[in-house]
């Protein structure tokens, strides 16, 4: 639940990570929100919104209220997967790109962020130097020691 209410707070923010449990979680947050509302349409008689489309009315609100937050999620997650965010614009592509862009939320965090990293910082000495691509801290003198 409280993985599921993150997604929700963070519903606009791309910075940071979502570990596997997180992301997951959420999206059966999701699952289960969708059925509820489905089941209240039912019940209230607004079932369903076309006859091509197995949704109600409280599920299609829930549905358009819900795609920032799993935008964002996906995004973080994918970012944490080591992959590019961008990856989630293949979600566009009909019948491959939303089971593709699935596969790639199931690979393990990276070893760099951390199983439970929320929001990666990195904090650099002040000596430290760049060289070639590479951090060099071999121009710490006796006084930082």
């Amino acid at each position: 639940m409280a993985d599921y209410l993150d997604v929700w707070a963070r519903s606009f923010q791309l910075a940071g990570t979502l570990d596997r449990k997180g992301y997951w979680t959420a999206f059966l947050g999701h699952l289960l929100a969708v059925a509820f509302f489905n089941a209240l349409d039912i019940l209230f008689g607004l079932f369903p919104v076309s006859p091509h489309l197995l949704l109600g009315w409280l599920g299609l609100i829930y549905l358009i209220a819900q795609v920032p937050a799993s935008v964002t999620s996906t995004v973080r997650r994918l970012r944490d997967a080591e992959f590019s965010g961008w990856w989630v614009l293949l979600s566009l592509v009909p019948y491959l790109g939303t089971p593709i862009v699935m596969v790639l939320c199931c690979f393990k965090s990276s070893a760099a962020s951390g199983s439970s990293d929320r929001q990666r910082s990195v904090v650099v000495p002040q000596y430290a130097t760049l060289k070639r691509g590479r951090l060099d801290l071999s121009n710490t003198s006796k006084g930082d020691q």
